[in-house]
């Protein structure tokens, strides 16, 4: 298990990994070297699941594709919220990805695998409507400037229940 906590100098991602399969969670800018220092092999990354459509979460995703595609990856599927397959549509006039296929999935109620069960638990920020009117299409969105109701808190008073917004519920290690 290896992770950054969206610091300045450290990206917003988590790696998760058993002996059967590797997923990441979230590839903000920086993930790469993360990766490198960690000593994480990318290279057998099956999943990527992307939190909310920001570019904290999204930024390194470009990069980090291109970089598994010159590893030989065939294949990568990536979860996240309603319009993440768009980055891949608006970013084809410079980032060739000829030889990696990315499987696109939006959120389920739960993702399973042969290692583990993981269940969505929606996290909403709370609006007072005398502060801003925020746009319909706001949830469809795919670049939010408002980082603030991402799913992932990086407070010093960490609650639990929302440092991921998936619940693991089956671990087979």
């Amino acid at each position: 298990l290896a992770y950054g906590n969206g610091s300045r100098s450290s990206s917003r991602a988590l790696y998760m990994f058993t002996d059967h399969a590797r997923y990441l969670f979230n590839c903000g800018e920086g993930t790469q070297r993360l990766a490198q220092e960690h000593k994480m092999k990318l290279s057998k990354l099956d999943d990527i699941f992307i939190t909310h459509n920001s570019w904290e979460n999204l930024g390194g995703l470009l990069g980090l594709s291109l970089t598994i595609q010159d590893m030989g990856v065939p294949e990568i599927t990536l979860h996240g919220p309603p319009g993440i397959d768009h980055l891949y549509e608006h970013s084809n006039s410079f980032v060739c990805l000829k030889n990696l296929n990315i499987v696109t999935k939006n959120f389920s109620d739960q993702f399973c695998d042969d290692c583990m069960e993981i269940t969505k638990i929606p996290i909403f920020k709370t609006v007072n409507p005398s502060d801003s009117v925020i746009p319909s299409s706001f949830s469809e969105e795919l670049y939010s400037s408002d980082s603030s109701d991402d799913c992932i808190t990086h407070r010093l008073s960490w609650n639990l229940a929302r440092i991921i917004p998936f619940q693991l519920t089956r671990s087979i290690f």
